[in-house]
């Protein structure tokens, strides 16, 4: 499928100790403290990219990274770190997260699939796109000019499996026979 793209990619680590960010803030001029909620620290990385760190001893990787780039993060924060807390251990990369774009070939009536299911919710008022929850907990948002942005998936297998489902249900006969018409869409 050429038009499926990667928007963005979550990934986790975790740290074998709670954080203290005041001291690794203060220890890291390129580290900035958010207060508030959620309360983080926010560190630039070489590559310009910025990971967060939690209390809890969570780090977060967010963007389009390629897996060697973010690994390449993870490493240098360990290396940063063990300046300071010379003990720490830090668990490998998890992707958390998916976030993936697909324009379908044609447009999708959403007022005839917002009738037709209880899955979905279509306000065109609040939103412009219908709402999928069919799938947990997979995340869908279809636009009416054939674009879909799809989250909360861990690997682009699961993005195709959903796909592979998705596709027939926006085209099934319970959407009205103005559906039907969709024959060609990926």
């Amino acid at each position: 499928m050429e038009d499926l793209k990667v928007i963005n990619i979550v990934r986790t680590m975790m740290v074998n100790h709670l954080l203290n960010v005041e001291l690794i803030c203060y220890n890291f001029d390129d580290s900035v403290l958010h207060v508030g909620r959620p309360e983080m620290l926010a560190m630039r990385m070489s590559n310009g990219r910025n990971l967060q760190m939690f209390r809890g001893g969570k780090v977060q990787i967010f963007g389009k990274l390629k897996h060697d780039e973010a690994k390449g993060m993870r490493q240098e924060l360990i290396m940063k770190l063990k300046t300071i807390l010379p003990n720490l251990r830090v668990t490998p990369l998890k992707i958390v997260n998916l976030v993936v774009s697909v324009v379908l070939k044609n447009v999708i009536p959403l007022r005839t699939i917002s009738s037709s299911n209880s899955t979905v919710f279509y306000e065109a008022e609040l939103f412009p796109a219908a709402l999928i929850r069919k799938w947990h907990p997979a995340h869908i948002a279809v636009f009416h000019n054939g674009k879909v942005i799809i989250t909360g998936l861990k690997t682009i297998c699961d993005v195709y499996a959903l796909l592979s489902e998705l596709i027939p249900f926006l085209r099934s006969e319970e959407h009205t026979s103005e559906l039907q018409s969709l024959t060609n869409l990926v």
